[in-house]
């Protein structure tokens, strides 16, 4: 066979290979953009729960019931327990749940002498909110607590700290790069904000799911930020970068997919400057932590809320 001949199949070959990837690409860029799109009225839907949260009376906690006005008008549903010790802790529950669901962490607190200001998140509970915004307009609603909780006359304002868990962890993060006034971050299992946030494969195995996830993520932050009429926020990598002066203790958690929370909660850590801890507790799921291993969590958290807030 001619030489000029083996060259023309090749091509054509290599012509159709092309465009058959092409097609199958678009095939796939196509089906994540349909499945997100679908996903995103889910995602922002309210999580309403009215009469959700039983006070907590019944666990000899004294409290006040409250509701605090954010900028754009949302009313969060609150409890604030008063403090002994000059300190106080603003707790942030997760995505889809509400502020009952942080009672033990709550209780840990207040035992510890702290005040608690626990809030249900917009959207969340017994809050009020058009949407869910997957944590992105709640910085914002972060300094509505902040204001309130500097103005009661059992806090020392030098003494304020918070602890998120799961969506709550990756709102406090980027919280605190915002307010300087929050001195301590506990982010318990912190998710991702934006795509930004992914953590880098770490062998070649890796690069098919981090492709895959990337493009999700990026579609969502697209969809996400129609949906709510704003644009993407900061993403928690760029504000651990920012956030250089108070002390943050990152918990991770076996969870499932091959220890994916271990791995995103480590790529957290790796960028956030010093002062910074990290606990991994592989043997247990998503938020466990407290319920598995009470006696080292308090003492873990404790110990450092301690050594932020209460020295000097």
């Amino acid at each position: 066979m001619p030489i000029n001949t083996r060259v023309r199949r090749w091509r054509k070959r290599l012509w159709w290979f092309a465009i058959g990837s092409l097609g199958l690409l678009g095939i796939g860029l196509t089906s994540i953009a349909i499945n997100v799109y679908k996903r995103i009225p889910e995602i922002t839907a309210p999580a309403r729960s009215p009469g959700c949260c039983t006070v907590p009376t019944d666990r000899n906690l004294p409290h006040k019931v409250l509701r605090l006005t954010t900028q754009d008008k949302v009313q969060l549903a609150c409890w604030y327990m008063p403090s002994r010790n000059r300190a106080a802790i603003i707790v942030l529950h997760g995505e889809g749940g509400n502020r009952l669901a942080m009672l033990p962490h709550v209780k840990m607190l207040v035992k510890a002498g702290y005040g608690v200001l626990a809030c249900d998140r917009r959207a969340h509970g017994e809050s009020t909110g058009d949407y869910r915004s997957w944590g992105w307009l709640e910085v914002d609603d972060v300094g509505t607590m902040l204001a309130y909780v500097r103005q009661q006359p059992d806090i020392d304002r030098d003494r304020i700290g918070i602890l998120g868990f799961s969506m709550g962890g990756q709102v406090a993060l980027r919280a605190s790069a915002k307010f300087d006034d929050l001195r301590a971050i506990v982010a318990d299992g912190a998710s991702a904000a934006v795509s930004a946030d992914l953590f880098p494969p770490q062998n070649p195995g890796q690069w098919p799911r981090f492709i895959a996830d990337w493009l999700n993520d990026r579609m969502t932050d697209w969809f996400l930020a129609q949906r709510l009429q704003v644009s993407a926020p900061t993403s928690v990598v760029s504000a651990l970068s920012q956030q250089s002066k108070h002390p943050i203790l990152f918990i991770s958690t076996g969870q499932t997919g091959r220890g994916r929370e271990l791995q995103q909660v480590g790529w957290y850590y790796s960028v956030a400057i010093a002062p910074k801890q990290l606990w991994e507790i592989p043997d247990v799921g998503h938020g466990e932590g407290l319920a598995k291993h009470p006696a080292e969590y308090a003492k873990r958290v404790l110990d450092f809320f301690a050594n932020a807030l209460l020295k000097a």
